[in-house]
């Protein structure tokens, strides 16, 4: 009977895939904004014939976007510079982590009911990460997810030295994204300890990430990060793990700049519990099925080292920072650990402290999904809404002031002025009658 029905669990299974998709359809806008426009002058100069490889590979805050930079160029040189297109390719680097998160666990869970992927696709496509789902730039934020996810799973799944290889190139890409991608290197040396791989293999993995790490910090500017420097965060240490905290909790999208009452928010709390069920969780998997645990292992440590990073370098900001939906997909793999290891164990064992655990995971799950769709639609219009906002200023820049255009784009005006007749005269941007409605001043009309 259960088999029968089982193709029922493909429309679960599917919808927040599909809903992820239509959110992109429905909010994403052909127009560059903020650090897209550090990837414009990219494309700028490539068409003028400057480009040097110094600037594919320039530091762009606390990044290195070798990779997301080049995507960026080819989509200038194929399809004439859209920016909504490179929104579904972030989309579609999120699927593929997501299907190697799958395959993984229905290779050490092959009896599992398939309704048990729903909580895997349900939880990496919320819409609570919906600045990064609406925002080109961080089209390496997901390339360096896809490339840390795809390491791991090849890592702990691949024996031998080709699946080494593979998992290194991966690494590699991720690595070349983002600042987050160099966290595979420590992050799959938990799997590749956890799956028992050979010494030498593990001694060649430390080997590439030394030199990765070594490529990616020569020439480094520190002072480019804007983190306030370690002697902040040691001499405001409850701040920092707040923030931290805060961070883990980031995909309750709960903001309270002031931390909430009491000296934990919502959020703070959340991150704290889930923090603490995953941990629990995942020890007593490794204790169980120690191969199984490899996986979700490296995953939850990934999202953990993104939180404290992001905690450590954004305290001097303030506690409201760490709120930013950009950083919830990372957070999300606490939950995701805590799924693959209950379900794992559930089959495995029925003693009281997994069933407390089971109640617990089931409530953040749902305190988290709730949530997640119930405020994320008012924050993607009221980014439809800036975008379009921005797309109506970039199409009249000559009766915009100065103040106008960097208040809209968050970028200097008199560069987007110049880069700007560039992008027209080779029709590389979002140069186009729209179809939204405009009040008089400019604003958009609300959907």
């Amino acid at each position: 009977m259960a088999r029968r029905l089982s193709w029922l669990a493909w429309p679960v299974i599917l919808s927040a895939p599909l809903l992820y998709v239509g959110f992109v359809r429905a909010y994403g806008v052909n127009v560059p904004y903020w650090d897209d426009w550090d990837q414009t002058q990219l494309i700028v100069n490539a068409r003028l014939g400057t480009l040097r490889f110094a600037d594919l590979w320039r530091q762009l805050g606390e990044n290195r976007m070798l990779l997301p930079n080049a995507l960026f160029l080819a989509d200038a040189w194929w399809n004439h510079y859209n920016v909504k297109a490179l929104l579904y390719l972030s989309a579609a680097f999120l699927a593929l982590a997501t299907a190697l998160v799958v395959w993984a666990y229905r290779k050490h869970n092959p009896r599992a009911s398939l309704f048990a992927l729903a909580p895997f696709t349900i939880l990496l496509f919320s819409p609570c990460q919906h600045q990064g789902t609406l925002w080109a730039t961080y089209l390496s934020g997901y390339m360096a997810f896809a490339g840390t996810v795809a390491a791991v799973v090849l890592l702990a799944e691949v024996p031998g030295w080709w699946g080494l290889a593979f998992a290194a190139g991966c690494a590699v890409v991720g690595s070349l994204s983002a600042l987050q991608g160099l966290f595979v290197w420590p992050c799959a040396l938990l799997a590749a300890w956890a799956t028992r791989r050979p010494r030498a293999q593990v001694m060649a993995w430390c080997a590439a990430a030394a030199v990765m790490t070594a490529l990616y910090f020569r020439g480094f500017a520190f002072s480019n990060t804007g983190s306030p420097g370690l002697a902040f965060n040691l001499t405001h240490p409850w701040l920092t793990v707040q923030c931290i905290l805060a961070g883990l909790g980031n995909p309750l999208l709960v903001s309270s700049g002031d931390g909430g009452p009491g000296p934990f928010s919502l959020a703070e709390a959340f991150g704290a519990v889930s923090l603490t069920l995953c941990g629990f969780l995942l020890l007593r998997l490794w204790r169980a099925d120690r191969p199984s645990s490899a996986v979700p292992l490296a995953l939850a440590a990934f999202g953990a080292l993104f939180a404290v990073s992001a905690g450590i370098e954004r305290a001097g900001a303030g506690l409201s920072e760490m709120f930013a939906s950009r950083y919830s997909l990372y957070s999300l793999l606490l939950l995701v650990a805590s799924w693959w290891s209950l379900s794992a164990l559930w089959r495995r064992s029925s003693d009281r402290w997994i069933a407390a655990a089971g109640g617990a995971a089931a409530a953040l799950l749902v305190l988290q999904g709730t949530s997640a769709y119930a405020l994320a639609p008012a924050g993607m219009n009221a980014v439809w809404q800036w975008r379009e906002h921005c797309a109506y200023v970039l199409t009249h820049l000559r009766a915009e002031s100065d103040a106008a255009i960097t208040g809209s784009l968050w970028y200097n005006a008199p560069q987007v002025r110049s880069d700007s007749l560039i992008l027209k005269k080779y029709g590389l941007t979002a140069f186009y009658t729209s179809a939204t409605t405009y009040h008089a001043d400019g604003t958009v009309v609300a959907k």
